[in-house]
């Protein structure tokens, strides 16, 4: 939404909020004072977080003409339309401003308690800045109002605001996966929901929703959870607007009713949010893990193919072949040495107590000079004399290559011999 597009969508928004405002005005309004639960801003709140800043201005100016508009269909006063304007406004800048970083992806819990206390921070700004317009206008809000207005605005932002920006290919693949239990899933909360509200005497209905909603967090994730919350929300505020109460034990009139389903539905939001995040977060994790796995399995996989391909060359090659580390330790040495010398096991063995001392002290200065020259991938061929453990001698032809392992600095010696007798 930049460029010229802005110019054409945000109209579209302007009017969505107007839609949306006019739906909330005209079923939940008592006593001429306040709305039950306000969706206008969450709207609002998405079409601002895919804005560049410098644009905000523009959405927000199409979205207040859409609420001064719907406030005066309904009948309001103009100045009693203003001062709740100012609110909402603020309200939705507010929100967009402190999640803009990107809560609202739900990658952990952290981004889920952020927008948790967002939707918190936002709602009472406004209620301030709106019982502060009432006061100048002489319309001052009631204590009740108040409450009203931030519970009103905080559900409206904490059901509707993540069905709008929280969902994601791998959200929605999750539940387009599962239909059938998608579709079970939502026939089961709004069930439950309305029985429980219908059944008041039984008040431990509302309560085998939570259960639910878990098994929805496992089951189909956070979008699975997004979607089950909205219609919760959807079929408790019919049922309380047809006068069933969340809590029948208490003698409450219908605007103090809704006050209280919606705490209800904070909580079961407030808990169940956060869980089908952690659940999610789990599994990413788990899945990252079992491909370190894979891959860790696979390279060993390879390694030990490489070290027995190796090893089944160097055995049957008529030569011998030895790794001998810069000081002569022998690290590595074929099976045909064995023949060569004798029987003899050397690796392990230092290479230079195998030759006569002279011989021994010249080639450990050959070895110390390709080191300090650093002669690497060069061929030497030399001639030495070597003795078994029988004291037998054997003259031999020696081609030795000086090649880096890996690391930067270190290296070792190739030896190949060959029989000279």
């Amino acid at each position: 939404m930049v460029g010229q597009g802005i110019w054409l969508r945000a109209p579209v928004v302007g009017a969505g909020y107007a839609l949306l405002a006019l739906l909330c005005l005209s079923f939940s309004r008592f006593d001429g004072s306040t709305e039950s639960i306000w969706l206008s801003n969450a709207l609002l709140v998405a079409a601002l977080l895919v804005v560049p800043r410098g644009r905000w201005a523009v959405v927000i100016a199409c979205a207040a003409v859409g609420h001064v508009g719907a406030h005066l269909l309904v009948g309001d006063a103009l100045d009693f339309t203003l001062a709740y304007l100012v609110g909402d406004m603020s309200e939705s800048a507010i929100v967009a401003a402190l999640l803009a970083s990107g809560a609202m992806t739900f990658a952990s819990r952290r981004d889920v308690f952020w927008f948790l206390a967002v939707c918190l921070i936002g709602p009472f700004a406004s209620a301030c800045i709106a019982a502060s317009g009432s006061f100048i206008i002489s319309r001052p809000m009631e204590a009740r109002d108040f409450a009203m207005w931030f519970g009103a605005d905080a559900l409206g932002l904490l059901f509707f605001l993540p069905l709008l920006t929280g969902f994601n290919p791998a959200r929605l693949k999750r539940i387009t996966d599962k239909p059938v239990r998608m579709a079970a899933a939502v026939i089961l909360v709004f069930g439950f929901s309305i029985v429980s509200a219908w059944l008041t005497e039984v008040p431990t209905l509302r309560m085998l929703l939570l259960p639910l909603l878990v098994l929805v967090a496992f089951e189909l994730g956070v979008a699975g959870v997004e979607i089950c919350m909205a219609i919760m929300m959807i079929a408790w505020t019919i049922m309380v607007l047809n006068g069933y109460s969340p809590a029948p034990w208490l003698s409450l009139d219908l605007r103090d009713t809704l006050i209280t389903a919606q705490a209800f539905l904070a909580i079961f939001g407030a808990t169940i949010l956060p869980l089908a995040v952690a659940l999610e977060q789990k599994e990413r994790l788990t899945e990252t893990l079992a491909g370190t796995l894979k891959e860790t399995r696979e390279a060993w996989g390879a390694i030990i193919g490489a070290e027995a391909r190796y090893r089944l060359i160097v055995d049957h090659v008529s030569e011998t072949v030895m790794r001998v580390a810069p000081g002569g330790l022998i690290l590595f040495a074929s099976t045909a040495c064995v023949d060569l010398l004798g029987g003899q096991d050397v690796e392990g063995r230092n290479l230079f107590e195998l030759m006569q001392a002279d011989e021994a002290a010249r080639e450990q200065e050959n070895f110390e000079h390709c080191e300090a020259r650093d002669l690497r991938n060069l061929v030497n061929r030399r001639t030495w004399r070597l003795r078994s453990d029988k004291g037998e001698w054997s003259l031999v032809e020696a081609r030795v290559t000086m090649i880096p392992t890996g690391k930067p600095g270190e290296h070792e010696f190739i030896v190949v011999l060959r029989s000279l007798v």
